[in-house]
C-alpha cells in the first residue's frame, strides 16, 4: 500500500485471532487483514472502516456456497459509500469467492480418503451470474473490478486449479494499471506545466515587443 504504514500500525493490538487489524508484509506489499462482519465488538468494525483508508485495493470475501449472506451486500454498499462520503473514489474492489471447492465423493468411495476438487465451470458460471445480477440491481457493477473464485484448501494442497494464481494475477494487473495511470497523470502534469511556461514566455515577449 502507498498509505502511511505507521498510521495503520496503531490499529494492530491484542491477541484475539478473529478481530483487530493484522498486517502481513511482503516486499512492496502490506496485506491488511480486517475483521469480518461478525467481529467481536463494535470497535473492530470502526477500526476496519478506518484502516480501509490506506487500501490501494480491496479484496471483499464471500463464501462460494453462501454468496452475499447476512447483509454482505449492505456491507459492500457501505464500504463504497464511505469513500464517496469523503469525496474520494473507492479503490479497485475484487470480490473473492472463498472455499470454491468440494469433496470428491467418487474418489472417497474408491479410495476411502477425502479429496477436495475445484468447483465445476457450471457452478462457477451460476454463481457469477447471480453476483452480476445482485451488483447490477444495487448499482455496484462499475465499482467491482473482478469476481474470482479461489480455494486456500486447494492452494495448500498444491492444486493448480485453486484459483489463487488467478487472484494474484488479478492483483498484479490492477497494480500495473494503477502504476500506468499514475505515470500518465504525472506526464500530463508535466505537459501542463510546460505549456503554462510556454504561454508565460510568449506573453512576456509580446509585452516586451509592444
Amino acid at each position: 500500500t502507498g498509505g502511511d504504514r505507521k498510521s495503520i500500525e496503531r490499529f494492530v493490538s491484542g491477541p484475539r485471532p478473529v478481530s483487530d487489524i493484522r498486517l502481513f508484509e511482503h516486499p512492496a506489499l502490506v496485506w491488511v487483514d480486517a475483521p469480518g462482519r461478525f467481529s467481536q465488538n463494535d470497535k473492530d468494525d470502526l477500526d476496519a472502516m478506518e484502516a480501509r483508508r490506506w487500501a490501494d485495493l480491496v479484496l471483499f470475501l464471500t463464501p462460494f456456497d453462501q454468496v452475499f449472506v447476512e447483509h454482505e451486500v449492505e456491507d459492500l454498499v457501505s464500504l463504497i459509500q464511505s469513500y464517496r462520503d469523503e469525496g474520494e473514489s473507492p479503490p479497485p474492489i475484487v470480490v473473492g469467492l472463498s472455499r470454491a471447492d468440494k469433496v470428491d465423493y467418487r474418489h472417497r468411495r474408491l479410495h476411502n480418503e477425502i479429496r477436495h476438487v475445484a468447483r465445476s465451470a457450471e457452478d462457477v458460471e451460476e454463481v457469477r451470474t447471480y453476483i452480476d445480477k445482485v451488483l447490477e440491481e444495487r448499482g455496484l457493477s462499475q465499482d467491482v473490478a473482478r469476481v474470482i473464485p479461489f480455494s486456500s484448501f486447494l492452494a495448500e494442497a498444491g492444486d493448480s486449479a485453486s484459483g489463487v494464481p488467478e487472484l494474484l494475477e488479478c492483483f498484479a494487473e490492477i497494480y500495473e494499471g494503477a502504476r500506468a495511470e499514475l505515470k500518465n497523470r504525472q506526464a500530463r502534469g508535466r505537459l501542463k506545466g510546460l505549456l503554462a511556461s510556454c504561454r508565460k514566455l510568449v506573453s512576456e515577449q509580446l509585452v516586451a515587443a509592444g
